[in-house]
């Protein structure tokens, strides 16, 4: 008898060698309802990462044309990191965002990239223009 989840899913004679093979190939194939939505969770976020990325991207493009905020607080954080290119400062930006509700969850702490300086800086360029209703909109898209 083979039990997964609770349920028995097969029984078996003991003679019968192909449902023998059956029942030991769903038992080594088996996974948790845990790791199957893991899994599925990877997934998910593979195909949604590029468009959240895209979304902050052009937010950030949107914002050095018009947001006089974000461009002092991007200068004053572009001088700090004098030998990078503007261009890989935007990127750090979009992996900040990516990350830190991934570092917050794994460390669980609600601040921990706020206890370094760099991300502090980081998130005070990046509350100048993705905030609010614009946040939340990137990062839920369905």
């Amino acid at each position: 008898m083979l039990i997964q989840n609770g349920f028995v899913v097969l029984r078996v004679s003991f003679s019968d060698i192909e449902a023998w093979h059956r029942l030991l190939t769903m038992f080594i194939s088996f996974e948790r309802s845990e790791v199957l939505n893991f899994r599925n969770g990877i997934e998910h976020f593979k195909q949604d990462i590029q468009k959240v990325t895209e979304t902050i991207r052009s937010n950030a493009f949107d914002a050095e044309k018009t947001n006089p905020e974000y461009i002092k607080a991007a200068e004053g954080f572009f001088k700090l990191c004098h030998k990078m290119e503007f261009e890989n400062v935007r990127e750090m930006m979009i992996q900040h965002i990516l990350t830190e509700d991934i570092f917050n969850t794994i460390f669980d702490e609600h601040n921990f990239t706020g206890t370094i300086i760099l991300c502090r800086e980081l998130e005070s360029v990046i509350n100048t223009f993705f905030k609010g209703n614009t946040r939340r909109a990137a990062l839920s898209i369905p």
